[in-house]
């Protein structure tokens, strides 16, 4: 059985935040570029994965290196979050644009 077909060896927390890094994410930057003002579901995203990886740290309690690396990742991933919210707040200056 696969790993991530192996319910008692998966890790959910830890699949999440693989899910989100490379589904998600993009998903969601290439929304708020389409669509910025629903720029808030970016802002949520990065909220959601803090989430997961303490999660996942609390449940598994990795080592200092593998907790290191995760943290990594999700500050890219915030990081990507947050850079999408301050070009849709940096249209809406420049233009006077207020999306409701």
């Amino acid at each position: 059985v696969q790993m991530l077909n192996d319910r008692e060896k998966v890790n959910r927390p830890n699949s999440q935040v693989g899910f989100i890094e490379f589904v998600i994410c993009p998903m969601c930057e290439s929304l708020v570029n389409l669509f910025p003002q629903l720029d808030h579901l970016a802002e949520d995203l990065a909220v959601n994965v803090t989430k997961w990886s303490q999660l996942w740290i609390d449940e598994a309690q990795p080592s200092e290196e593998a907790a290191g690396k995760v943290k990594a990742r999700v500050e890219k991933i915030s990081t990507r979050c947050q850079a999408v919210c301050r070009d849709f707040r940096g249209i809406q200056e420049h233009t006077n644009l207020k999306y409701v």
